[in-house]
């Protein structure tokens, strides 16, 4: 394929209007993304999230609460990038040590 093109990469983000960098602590009750982080700006398409300083848990199918044995675990350092629908739908619970989740929003 030496045709093909990849997309979507980091390097290829724009930041999106109206959203600053963001920066919360992760807490021991599944909380939605969005209550920590908030609501993303008209136009995001997608959000370039970072753990940094322990371990959270994660689900997104927007019904289940991750506990501190279930849903997807991140760890120190494991960045992610989400579509818009997915962080709507994010849910977080501190797993282990003091864990911040960095965030910044993006319009593709």
């Amino acid at each position: 394929m030496s045709n093909a093109r990849v997309t979507n990469l980091t390097h290829e983000l724009k930041p999106a209007a109206g959203w600053t960098h963001k920066s919360v602590a992760a807490t021991g009750t599944a909380t939605a993304l969005t209550t920590l982080l908030g609501t993303l700006p008209a136009g995001a398409k997608s959000v370039e999230l970072q753990v940094a300083g322990g371990t959270v848990r994660s689900t997104s199918d927007g019904a289940t609460n991750p506990t501190t044995t279930l849903g997807r675990l991140w760890t120190d350092g494991a960045v992610k990038v989400v579509s818009a629908a997915e962080y709507a739908a994010l849910r977080v619970i501190l797993a282990s040590g003091t864990p911040k989740i960095e965030a910044q929003a993006y319009t593709v």
